[in-house]
């Protein structure tokens, strides 16, 4: 049956599509894989691994392939699997290999595994420094990865510490990376709190509110978000009416933007009503 299903997806490439000079052994899967077919593709592509025996830049496509594959069924532990036999056989320190390194770090972190993931960012960074530089807005991306990481860890200060390096190389291009910018002070904010300096938490979702305020890349959720945060801090003082008030402005600016039953929605209506509770 699934070699009948090949021919008859060949039959639509070469009648409905100009692939008569196009078509490649790739093809199949490709269609495959936008049709959803995850298990017709898989089952394609381990075939397709036995025709490209001595040929690595094709066995590479199909190891990241079915790396990415499996990951698109849930299958954390086995997508790892295909790209570090994709990592093996590519050789050179280029893009590919970058992108490759990430995701297993992305698949560590989803099996609830922050020490491997931290491991293969670190093989991220190296290579992007190595390429770009120490200092470069492409390794933003990848330090709050490991930060992020280590939050998950509950190391809190080595999170910190990847934070504020992003957060450095972001303010040297202030106009084109606001909305990072933004982001990133609300990161820095979270950690601060979980290390109990909430005066400090503040003072960075502050930053991050005037940011977003006057930033066109920012959007109103970014700002209601910042504000979920600080009443969470304002909650951790006790200072609960205060809490309340950016509850209550970004439950108003959710009313906008949200339909009356999104869970964001429901969530901050619950937690003002937990708080009058409490000042009561």
């Amino acid at each position: 049956m699934f070699l009948e299903g090949l021919k008859s997806i060949f039959h639509i490439l070469t009648n409905e599509y100009d692939y008569h000079r196009k078509t490649n052994l790739f093809s199949f899967g490709q269609l495959l894989l936008k049709q959803v077919h995850l298990d017709d593709a898989e089952k394609y592509y381990l075939r397709l691994l036995n025709e490209f025996s001595d040929q690595s830049e094709n066995i590479i496509q199909c190891h990241n392939t079915l790396g990415n594959l499996t990951k698109n069924k849930g299958d954390y532990e086995l997508s790892i699997q295909w790209f570090k036999k994709a990592i093996q056989i590519n050789t050179i320190e280029n893009q590919n290999l970058i992108e490759n390194y990430n995701i297993i770090g992305d698949l560590y972190i989803k099996i609830d595994d922050p020490k491997r993931a931290i491991e293969y960012y670190n093989k991220t960074l190296i290579l992007l420094i190595k390429i770009f530089s120490e200092d470069h807005p492409e390794l933003v991306v990848c330090l709050n990865n490991i930060a992020i990481a280590y939050k998950n860890e509950k190391k809190y200060h080595k999170a910190l510490e990847y934070h504020e390096k992003a957060l450095t190389i972001l303010e040297k291009h202030p106009l084109i990376h606001q909305s990072d910018i933004a982001i990133l002070h609300n990161y820095i904010g979270i950690i601060q709190r979980h290390l109990g300096y909430f005066n400090l938490a503040l003072e960075h979702y502050q930053y991050a509110l005037e940011i977003c305020k006057y930033s066109f890349s920012s959007s109103y959720i970014d700002i209601a978000k910042t504000l979920k945060n600080m009443s969470i801090v304002y909650e951790d003082k006790n200072e609960l009416e205060q809490s309340l008030l950016c509850l209550k402005k970004a439950a108003t600016i959710y009313q906008d933007i949200l339909s009356p039953i999104h869970p964001d929605m429901t969530e901050i209506e619950e937690k003002i009503q937990y708080i009058l509770v409490q000042l009561k």
